[in-house]
C-alpha cells in the first residue's frame, strides 16, 4: 500500500487517512463531481465528461505514477508518493480508470519487472484500496472513445507497447482530464494535455 507521510518523509504503512477537516472539504466537490455519474454502490463512473472542482480539469493518473508510489525501489517514489498523498487532499481528488489500476497490478506483481515483486495479496489491497477512496474518481469509456484511440494510434504511429498509451490517452482527450503520468513519450499523442507530476 501506499506509506503513510509526516513531515513529507517517507515511511512504510498504509495510505493517511482523511481527517473530519478532510471530509467537510472534500464534500462539496466531490458531490459535484458525482452529479456526473452514479454515486451509488459502485461510486461515480464518470462518463462523458469529467470537470474538477470550479471548472478546472480534473487529474487522471497514468500506470507509471501508480507503480512508482507503491513500489519502494521505483524511481522518485517518495517524491510521487509524497505529492500523490498531498494531490489526495485537493477537492477535486483525482481520477483512474479501471485499466489502469490493472496495468498496475500487472507490473508491481511481474517477475521479469521486479526481482522481487510485489506479492499478489498486497498489490490487490494497494489497487483496492485506492479505488475505495472517495477522493478517486473512476472514469470510464465514453462514445467516442474509440474514434478517438484509432486517429491516435494513426497520427501518434502507436505500435505494440504504445497501443495501451494510446488507449489511455483517449480517455483523458475524450473526458477533457489532464494526463498525468511520469512518461514523457505521451508528448507523441496530439491534442492530449498531459504534464509531469513534479514539473
Amino acid at each position: 500500500m501506499l506509506a503513510a507521510h509526516s513531515d513529507r518523509r517517507c515511511v512504510t504503512g498504509g495510505l493517511r487517512q482523511r481527517t473530519e477537516e478532510d471530509s467537510v472539504r472534500h464534500t462539496a466537490a466531490t458531490e459535484d463531481i458525482q452529479g456526473h455519474g452514479s454515486s451509488t454502490g459502485y461510486r461515480s463512473q464518470l462518463l462523458g465528461g469529467a470537470p474538477g472542482c470550479n471548472g478546472i480539469a480534473m487529474i487522471l493518473l497514468d500506470v507509471s505514477i501508480l507503480v512508482s508510489a507503491h513500489r519502494q525501489d521505483a524511481d522518485q517514489h517518495c517524491q510521487i508518493k509524497s505529492w500523490l498523498e498531498a494531490t489526495l487532499g485537493d477537492p477535486a481528488g483525482v481520477a483512474v480508470s479501471e485499466l489502469a489500476l490493472s496495468g498496475c497490478l500487472r507490473v508491481i506483481t511481474h517477475p521479469k519487472i521486479f526481482k522481487k515483486p510485489t506479492p499478489l495479496t498486497q498489490a490487490l489491497d494497494f489497487v483496492e484500496d485506492l479505488r475505495s477512496r472517495e477522493e478517486v474518481h473512476l472514469l470510464g469509456l465514453g462514445a467516442g472513445h474509440w474514434k478517438i484511440f484509432v486517429d491516435l494510434c494513426r497520427r501518434g504511429d502507436a505500435r505494440g507497447n504504445l497501443v495501451p498509451d494510446a488507449f489511455h490517452a483517449a480517455l483523458a482527450i475524450e473526458l477533457g482530464c489532464e494526463w498525468l503520468t511520469l512518461d514523457r513519450g505521451f508528448a507523441r499523442f496530439p491534442g492530449l494535455k498531459w504534464r509531469h507530476p513534479l514539473d
